[in-house]
């Protein structure tokens, strides 16, 4: 799976999770591009990155998007939208108190 963001951009892995893998970090490289097939860096990295899970897209018939977009959370009570649960329920604790 190949992931983007800035080109050169070094990732230091902390240290909660530096017991799943041989390495301190990793970089992207000058294209802005890094791949990798190592299942639990995958999950850890489609949390903080845009990413792309065909293998290569220029062989890709589809015409859809690859880049898959966040997530987004919506206010039952209002018409607030974010993209985080944490921040949802911030908006509810601050927004909507009980009464």
């Amino acid at each position: 799976m190949e992931f983007y963001a800035e080109p050169n951009l070094y990732v230091r892995i902390s240290e909660r999770y530096r017991r799943f893998f041989h390495f301190k970090g990793f970089r992207f490289d000058e294209n802005g591009a890094f791949e990798t097939e190592n299942e639990r860096l995958i999950r850890l990295m489609k949390q903080n990155f845009s990413y792309d899970e065909t293998p290569n897209p220029e062989n890709n018939a589809s015409t859809s998007e690859t880049i898959q977009p966040k997530a987004f959370r919506k206010c039952k009570k209002c018409d607030f939208t974010c993209d985080s649960q944490g921040e949802l329920l911030r908006h509810y604790r601050a927004q909507h108190p009980k009464q």
